[in-house]
């Protein structure tokens, strides 16, 4: 998948599912997603919005684990695809200590979010 692809998902599209394998990261070029987590009740609880120049779906590209949130459009959201390999091909150029830190925050935001749904249930 090229890295530049543009998509365009109509409200009420979802992006990905909690739990899926992530292949694709989306920065928001313009309108609004929402994340939601299952809470230890299995209802879904929003855990944040994400409008214009946010990213989604980074974390599942950068350690390789099953997507931690769903995401799902608020209104028509057009997105700028991208794909692992196109980021990881960015990685490989920058200090290996940025790749290491990108590692650790992921790490951190999973275990935040797993938390969060927790205290929501």
């Amino acid at each position: 998948m090229a890295e530049s692809e543009t998509r365009i998902f109509s409200i009420g599209t979802r992006l990905f599912k909690e739990g899926d394998d992530g292949d694709v990261a989306y920065l928001i070029k313009s309108g609004k997603v929402k994340i939601t987590k299952t809470g230890g009740d299995g209802q879904q609880k929003v855990v944040g919005l994400v409008g214009s120049g946010g990213i989604v779906g980074e974390m599942a590209l950068i350690d390789d684990q099953t997507r931690v949130a769903t995401v799902e459009a608020m209104e028509e959201t057009t997105v700028l695809v991208i794909s692992r390999d196109a980021l990881k091909s960015r990685l490989d150029k920058t200090d290996p200590v940025v790749g290491r830190l990108l590692h650790s925050f992921t790490e951190r935001v999973r275990e935040q979010s797993r938390l969060i749904a927790k205290l929501q249930s």
